[in-house]
C-alpha cells in the first residue's frame, strides 16, 4: 500500500472532536481547521465577518498543507458558512500561479453549505483547476440554512426541494431523507447516513453513480441524486 498523507478539514459553527474522524473510519492524518464562532443566532453577523477574515489564512493553510508535505491525496471538508470561505480560497487558489505549484486536493465535500447560490455558481467554475471532484450535499429540513435564509432573504446552496442547486462539475446530493446534523454523533454505526456515504466516497473513490444509497435524477437534464434509505445495503 503506497503512503497516504490525508487531510480532514472541519470549518463548522460547532468545535470538531476526533469523533468525526471516527465516524468516518478515516485512516488519515486528520486536520480540523476552525474559527471563532458566537455560536447563536444574535452573533450571526459577527460569525459572518469572521469568515471574511479567515478566508485569506485557510488560502495559504491549505496551499502550504497540500504543497510543503508534498501529500499524495488530500481531502477537504466543509460544513455550513465554512463552505464560504473554503469555496472562495479554492477560487482563488485556481487563479494562475506564474510558476508556484498549485495545490490540488482529490474530494472536496461540501456540506450544507450556507452560501449565496449565485455566488457559488461564480466560485464553482474554477474548481476544476484545484479539485479532482466536488461533492454537495443538500437537505430541506435544514434548521439552520432556513435561518439564514430568513435572514439573508435568499436561498442557500445547501438547501434542498425546488432551490436545489445542480449544475456541471458538481455531484449534488439530496439528502433529505436522512439527519442531516453532520456533526452529531448519531451518525456512529448507521449505513444509511450521510456519514456513511461520504466513508464510501473517500475510501474507494467511486461517482454517485457507482455509490450504494443513492438514486440518480434529473433537473434541467443534469443529473443529481437523491439518498434513499430503502436502497441501502443492510447491516
Amino acid at each position: 500500500m503506497e503512503p497516504r498523507n490525508e487531510f480532514f478539514r472541519e470549518l463548522a459553527t460547532t468545535v470538531a472532536t476526533s469523533e468525526n474522524k471516527d465516524d468516518l473510519n478515516f485512516h488519515g492524518a486528520p486536520i480540523f481547521y476552525s474559527c471563532p464562532s458566537k455560536g447563536d443566532l444574535d452573533g450571526y453577523p459577527a460569525d459572518e465577518e469572521t469568515i471574511v477574515w479567515t478566508t485569506s489564512h485557510l488560502k495559504a493553510f491549505l496551499q502550504q498543507g497540500a504543497v510543503q508535505s508534498k501529500a499524495r491525496t488530500v481531502h477537504l471538508i466543509a460544513h455550513s458558512m465554512g463552505n464560504r470561505a473554503l469555496t472562495q480560497a479554492l477560487a482563488e487558489l485556481g487563479a494562475p500561479t506564474n510558476g508556484t505549484l498549485r495545490a490540488h486536493f482529490r474530494e472536496v465535500i461540501l456540506a450544507a453549505p450556507d452560501v449565496d447560490p449565485d455566488i457559488f455558481k461564480q466560485l464553482a467554475g474554477t474548481f476544476h483547476k484545484t479539485a479532482d471532484r466536488v461533492t454537495l450535499y443538500a437537505s430541506s429540513h435544514d434548521e439552520a440554512l432556513a435561518a439564514s435564509k430568513r435572514l439573508h432573504e435568499f436561498p442557500r446552496a445547501g438547501e434542498a426541494g425546488q432551490g436545489l442547486l445542480v449544475m456541471q462539475g458538481i455531484d449534488t446530493i439530496d439528502v433529505s431523507a436522512v439527519d442531516t446534523s453532520f456533526l452529531g454523533h448519531s451518525y456512529s454505526g448507521d449505513n444509511a447516513s450521510v456519514i456513511s456515504d461520504i466513508q464510501r466516497l473517500l475510501a474507494q473513490g467511486f461517482p454517485p453513480g457507482h455509490r450504494a444509497c443513492l438514486s440518480e435524477a434529473l433537473s434541467a437534464n443534469l443529473a443529481y441524486w437523491i439518498f434513499v434509505r430503502t436502497a441501502c445495503p443492510a447491516q
